[in-house]
């Protein structure tokens, strides 16, 4: 028997604490909503942030490589014949990893990978002589990229053909490098002309887009404004390069913002990211440099003189900074990202470290006592022995712990090919089953989508292991599945230490209650907390604790209850504090079986029959 309170420790804070206890239990299982947790390696995505993949091809996308994709590929598929499997995956990398970079001027180009492959990607800016524009190409010959962006530069064109001899536009720069208005002017000639019109340019302006100052501009008499001929060019304003005074006629004149257009183009590039720093983060040398002395104390000033950095042409450049590091001896920071995810039930850590693996476990433990259960399922390396895996549940020793002992052998359906993966990759496997389940259902008996395991345990190791609370994989002869693997059992680590308690000692049985108590904790959170004294009584209370439980039972959380078990009473004289028991019966999974069978013989008799 064992009883536990969720949360732990009560709070000061209003709120619902559920005592559970565990000393008469009997009944059966529901359907299941339980996100899976992976934390290791890869090559790529952002260390440290957790990813939510709902489908394989995603993943290969961000992740491309390494442990956690396999894990995600085989939480997807851990059975042959596709019955259970996976739902939505949360995934983090493990591992320091930086991006790659390139400074060219003003613009800064940044991998949008995190690793040293990074540093294969490569960057050119050259001419189009067709179109006297700019041509950029990004090359990542790994990922077989060879992108063209062509035609930049070139944004805007401008005319007049009002009744004046003269006509300009010029564009003028802020001290912060961009673009703030347009002024055009219109008179008999460059020294009478006066101004038509200033036209405010930039995101919080009435022209934020050259869209918008092009509709603007065809609005005031004489001019005419367009985009360029060839090519999206519909930037924001303020990224026009800032011009001298340029006289406009009645054929086209082109004005430019190559910086911008660069920037809008690349805006959805997979492989790169684009910044602009209009000086190019360069500070001249200071100018009017005075030191005034007064009472002792000197003050300095300055004048710090900047100067905008034009955008040129470069040859093919790599990238450079890129790396993948190795990962660290603590997860501990990494397994605290998924603390506020919503649904996160079963985390697998994809190591064989014991100590990472004991992180593990405490981050679920933690949880657990703030009312958020969720539960680790481990592995150790490859070949291990059933002494080495009895060693390893011993030192988990943990009611949310569990153990996988095999290393296992797949088949790649593609290549043919098979190959061994560790243990804790197995973990991953039977971590998709649990999360595919319906709630309260076992992963016993369930089979493995393997050809075959590294190590294979006799019958009387299987009962050892399952005595120190190790779940193996077993190989079973004859068998009518399509795989000849299956799991033998669903214990936990803390059976090591000897428990009884089938909440401590078995997942299925242990996620249901979890189950349970969260979807009490929730009700009771939106139903009577913060209600009022006098609307509640313990009759209305025990009626409210009733219709939980008959929704509690119609989804399977729990197998049948006795209303008489069910009782309310007040805590205090003020009614500010109530308790709340109920007895009901969790979900249990069929364990063992005796079969008898008595064989009878019939007597066979035959008949003559005369015509």
């Amino acid at each position: 028997m064992a009883i536990t309170k969720y949360p732990k420790y009560a709070n000061t804070i209003p709120g619902v604490q559920t005592t559970v206890n565990d000393s008469a239990i009997t009944g059966t299982s529901s359907s299941s909503d339980k996100k899976l947790m992976l934390v290791g390696t890869s090559e790529g995505g952002e260390p440290g942030v957790v990813y939510k993949f709902t489908n394989y091809s995603n993943a290969k996308d961000v992740l491309r490589s390494g442990d956690l994709l396999d894990a995600i590929q085989l939480a997807w598929n851990p059975t042959p014949d596709g019955t259970y499997y996976a739902g939505d995956i949360l995934a983090t990398r493990a591992q320091p990893a930086t991006q790659a970079s390139l400074v060219e001027g003003p613009l800064t180009f940044t991998s949008d990978l995190y690793s040293s492959l990074a540093n294969e990607i490569q960057v050119s800016l050259t001419d189009n002589l067709i179109t006297n524009t700019k041509r950029l190409n990004i090359r990542f010959n790994t990922d077989n990229v060879n992108t063209t962006y062509d035609n930049l530069g070139n944004v805007l064109v401008l005319s007049y053909s009002g009744t004046f001899n003269y006509a300009s536009a010029q564009v003028h720069h802020d001290d912060t490098g961009y673009a703030d208005t347009l002024t055009l002017k219109a008179g008999a000639s460059q020294s009478t002309a006066t101004v038509v019109s200033t036209i405010d340019l930039g995101s919080s302006s009435a022209q934020p887009k050259l869209g918008d100052l092009i509709n603007t501009i065809n609005n005031i008499s004489g001019f005419t404004a367009d985009f360029f001929s060839v090519g999206n060019h519909n930037i924001y304003s303020y990224y026009l390069d800032s011009t001298d005074e340029v006289p406009l006629k009645t054929s086209e004149t082109t004005f430019t913002a190559l910086a911008g257009d660069i920037l809008n183009a690349v805006e959805y590039d997979n492989t790169v990211s684009v910044s602009y720093d209009p000086f190019g983060g360069v500070v001249s040398e200071p100018t009017n440099v005075a030191v005034n002395v007064s009472n002792g104390v000197a003050t300095i000033t300055a004048t710090a003189e900047t100067a905008e950095v034009p955008v040129t042409n470069f040859s093919a450049t790599n990238l450079t900074g890129g790396s993948t590091g190795i990962s660290p001896s603590s997860w501990a920071n990494y397994f605290n990202l998924f603390s506020n995810e919503d649904g996160a039930f079963y985390i697998v850590p994809l190591t064989a470290d014991q100590s990472i693996q004991s992180e593990a476990n405490a981050y679920v433990q933690a949880q657990a006592n703030l009312a958020n259960p969720m539960r680790v399922i481990v592995g150790g390396g490859i070949s291990e022995s059933k002494k080495e895996a009895i060693s390893r549940a011993a030192q988990l020793d943990s009611d949310r712990g569990y153990l996988v002992a095999n290393s296992v052998q797949i088949t790649n359906a593609t290549t043919g090919t098979t190959a061994s993966y560790p243990a804790y990759m197995a973990a991953a496997m039977v971590a998709g089953i649990a999360s595919g389940l319906p709630k309260g259902d076992s992963v016993t008996y369930k089979y493995l989508n393997i050809v075959g395991c590294d190590v294979t345990f006799d019958i009387d190791d299987l009962n050892s292991l399952d005595g120190a609370g190790v779940i193996a994989i077993q190989h079973v002869r004859n068998s009518s599945s399509t795989s000849s693997f299956r799991i033998t059992d669903d214990v936990s680590t803390y059976a090591s230490n000897g428990s009884t308690s089938p909440v401590d000692t078995e997942m299925g049985v242990g996620e249901a209650s979890d189950m349970i108590v969260t979807a009490a904790n929730n009700y009771i959170d939106n139903n009577l907390i913060g209600q009022k004294v006098a609307a509640n009584s313990p009759s209305t209370i025990k009626t409210k604790m009733l219709s939980f439980l008959d929704g509690a039972t119609t989804n399977g959380l729990i197998y049948a209850y006795d209303a008489s078990n069910v009782t309310v009473t007040t805590i205090n004289q003020d009614g500010s504090k109530w308790q709340i028991d109920m007895v009901v019966d969790i979900s249990r999974n069929i364990k063992h079986v005796s079969l008898g069978l008595v064989y009878d013989q019939s007597t066979l008799s035959t008949s003559t029959s005369t015509s």
